[in-house]
């Protein structure tokens, strides 16, 4: 319960948090059962400040982790914005972020880059567009 947490004088929002910092690595908030697993991208912020964390660097990052920890064949992707498979119509950024995110995950995770590409491609286009041009058609882990 986050009022207990609080109540007792902790930092911590809660259990991902907690072990986020505890093992000073990244965390991701994961429920699920044989039918569906879910990995959280966004958990213990406002809903006002969740279009702000959807980026490219964080969302990639997000992408890869959760990849790695589960080596799930197939995922799918659930965007926050309800139209965002409407094309653009009522929005539209977000899925342009997602599209790229996966593109580069995709990508990289076919390749044979390290993690210190990744890092450095994150920051640097022109990383980005040489691995998606060596990956074209080699097919993808996420849909």
């Amino acid at each position: 319960h986050k009022k207990a947490w609080e109540d007792a004088g902790l930092k911590y929002k809660g259990h991902t948090d907690a072990l986020r910092d505890f093992f000073k690595k990244n965390a991701i908030m994961m429920l699920g059962c044989k039918e569906l697993f879910v990995g959280l991208f966004s958990e213990h912020i406002p809903l006002a400040k969740v279009s702000k964390k959807i980026t490219f660097k964080n969302l990639s990052i997000f992408l890869k982790d959760f990849y790695k920890e589960t080596h799930f064949k197939k995922m799918g992707l659930l965007g926050f914005n309800p139209h965002a498979g409407d094309y653009g119509v009522i929005g539209g950024k977000e899925e342009k972020i997602m599209e790229k995110a996966i593109a580069f995950v995709n990508a990289f995770l076919h390749s044979k880059k390290d993690e210190k590409f990744f890092k450095k491609a994150l920051k640097d286009e022109n990383l980005q567009k040489e691995l998606l041009l060596n990956f074209k058609g080699k097919g993808v882990y996420l849909p």
